[in-house]
């Protein structure tokens, strides 16, 4: 049997469109494994920033959040951005009995990682341009 070009071609033909089909799988399957570690890249820093929440949230420990952040543990204008306006609210509301409390205890050094992290937060969100002194702050009373 004689090899001609035509014949050639027509061998080549399945081996061209096998390469085609695989080479695009190949470029779909990176670009979903790329998407797919930067989706897990974004809850593994929500997890981060829910389990900081959940450390401020403790009773035994006060100055965790301060601690959490200033050791580098959490990003900090990551922590600021999602939890900062909370903590300079919370902070507002509590601030005259946080005070009394001081002035009682005679200790003024009480919460006064608290008042950092409000301080903190109204300082970054100022950055960008976001007063939060001028947001609404519902009264816990009312």
């Amino acid at each position: 049997m004689a090899w001609d070009w035509d014949t050639i071609a027509l061998a080549a033909v399945p081996t061209v469109i096998t390469a085609i089909v695989s080479g695009s799988i190949g470029v779909v399957t990176i670009f979903l494994i790329r998407k797919q570690f930067g989706f897990l890249k974004e809850q593994h820093q929500i997890h981060g920033l829910v389990d900081a929440y959940n450390v401020l949230n403790t009773t035994r420990s006060r100055k965790s959040g301060r601690i959490v952040v200033r050791t580098d543990n959490i990003n900090k204008d990551h922590f600021l951005h999602e939890f900062g306006p909370i903590a300079y609210r919370c902070w507002i509301c509590l601030m005259d009995h946080i005070e009394t409390e001081r002035e009682d205890r005679e200790f003024m050094p009480f919460m006064e990682n608290f008042e950092w992290l409000a301080n903190e937060a109204e300082e970054y969100w100022r950055k960008r341009k976001v007063e939060l002194s001028e947001t609404i702050i519902y009264d816990p009373d009312d």
